[in-house]
């Protein structure tokens, strides 16, 4: 009877634990970010590099614009300051998020191209963006910055590691 309990026990746990599983497939790739200075002054450009790198045993394919730059346009970047509350957006994100339709009084359109980019097993993809370009960072204090972009093949959302920027007087 013991040995019945503990049996069903067993396969109870099994069971949900593999349900979990399947809830949060592994990502097919990976972000990395960083940037070449952890602590600017007010008012300087902060750029972000930004490394895809394929995780997984297939091919991988990531949508982007030409060239390395213009990561704004596939990713979700976060950035938060010391008390961990969202920065304010700049007008160009906004027009980005579609929540504008004139920055500075002129109408702005984020027309751009885009390519797949094919990664192998392995492979590394390479894009960059200004995130001052994005976010109000005229206040001196500290900030993390995230990113995040959807794993289609995964049907899941990968998040990059969090780096932190001083804005300093």
């Amino acid at each position: 009877m013991k040995a019945n309990v503990l049996l069903r026990a067993s396969f109870v746990i099994l069971s949900v634990a593999t349900l979990a599983a399947r809830q949060t497939p592994a990502p097919s790739f990976s972000i990395t970010i960083s940037t070449t200075e952890s602590t600017v002054k007010v008012g300087s450009e902060i750029a972000i590099k930004i490394l895809f790198k394929n995780i997984s045993q297939e091919e991988v394919d990531l949508a982007k614009i030409p060239g390395d730059h213009g990561g704004e346009f596939h990713n979700v970047v976060d950035v938060r300051d010391a008390d961990g509350k969202l920065t304010p957006g700049t007008e160009y994100k906004q027009e980005l998020e579609g929540r504008r339709s004139t920055v500075n009084g002129h109408h702005v359109l984020p027309l751009t191209s885009n390519f797949t980019q094919f990664l192998k097993p392995g492979d590394v993809m390479q894009d960059s963006l200004v995130i001052t370009n994005l976010y109000d960072l005229s206040k001196p204090g500290k900030y993390t910055i995230q990113i995040e972009r959807s794993d289609d093949v995964r049907k899941t959302v990968v998040k990059s590691n969090v780096i932190t920027v001083t804005v300093a007087p």
